[in-house]
């Protein structure tokens, strides 16, 4: 069964979620409480929690470049991702929270759907984004679907 995370608790934490994109790139969000999160994240903590552990564990494939600076202090820890090969993006514009979700990082070589395990596949194949993200620099949720700016 499984054991989804209620909306009232995104409200007030910080969260860690990730989508592929329409080129199966895959992209990383930080919440921080203050972003709207879309009904994949909201269906299974487990899924959720599984795909942080992996990424986390990753190691470094490429380098990082930044995309916005971000006043908050946690540039290092985006960097870091986008070294395994992920594009990052937070709900903090750099100097307040937003409505959409800012690309912050961007990785020189992408790491790509087909580069994961079978079991994080199946995992991911559910959090797609219709966008690309090399065209963009904001991801708005809305009403839980996605919109690409």
């Amino acid at each position: 069964m499984k054991l989804r995370i209620p909306k009232i608790e995104l409200e007030y934490s910080y969260l860690e979620w990730f989508a592929i994109d329409q080129n199966h790139k895959i992209l990383r969000f930080t919440s921080g409480g203050y972003g709207a999160v879309p009904e994949f994240v909201y269906e299974s903590r487990e899924r959720t929690e599984v795909l942080c552990a992996y990424f986390e564990a990753l190691p470094d494939i490429t380098e990082g470049h930044i995309a916005h600076t971000l006043a908050r202090g946690f540039l290092e820890d985006y960097i870091a991702a986008s070294r395994k090969g992920l594009y990052c993006f937070d709900a903090c514009d750099g100097t307040k929270y937003t409505s959409a979700y800012t690309k912050i990082t961007s990785p020189e070589r992408a790491l790509y759907y087909d580069d994961l395990p079978m079991c994080i596949r199946d995992i991911l194949q559910y959090n797609y984004l219709a966008l690309d993200v090399d065209k963009v620099d904001e991801v708005k949720v809305q009403n839980e679907a996605f919109i690409s700016l």
